[in-house]
């Protein structure tokens, strides 16, 4: 994500945010399941550094202080939700081949 933000630093800040949606979506779809909650906000965390980082390093003076930092993230609060889509019910998960009995030979 670090490499993606340094990359699209130059684009506008609404556009930016709106591929950042998506790609924070994509990666709490995939990753998003109970056991995972902690890195999940790990990874938000510090993507609203990397964030904050790189939208003060466009101009030569600084753009964003914390205060209005959050300020910019009330206003695309959307963007900034957590998503745990998928919920593990057992403790121990374990997959049952089909055919677990008979004897596969590979050539």
């Amino acid at each position: 994500m670090k490499v993606w933000l340094y990359e699209n630093r130059d684009i506008r800040v609404k556009e930016l945010m709106e591929k950042l949606r998506i790609k924070l979506l994509g990666h709490y779809r995939y990753y998003g399941v109970s056991h995972n909650s902690t890195m999940i906000s790990t990874f938000r965390h510090r993507t609203l550094e990397y964030l904050f980082k790189i939208l003060n390093r466009r101009s030569n003076r600084k753009s964003y202080s914390w205060e209005g930092f959050n300020e910019m993230l009330k206003y695309y609060k959307h963007h900034i939700q957590r998503y745990i889509l998928a919920y593990l019910i057992k403790s121990e998960c374990y997959y049952e081949e089909p055919y677990a009995e008979k004897l596969h030979i590979r050539f």
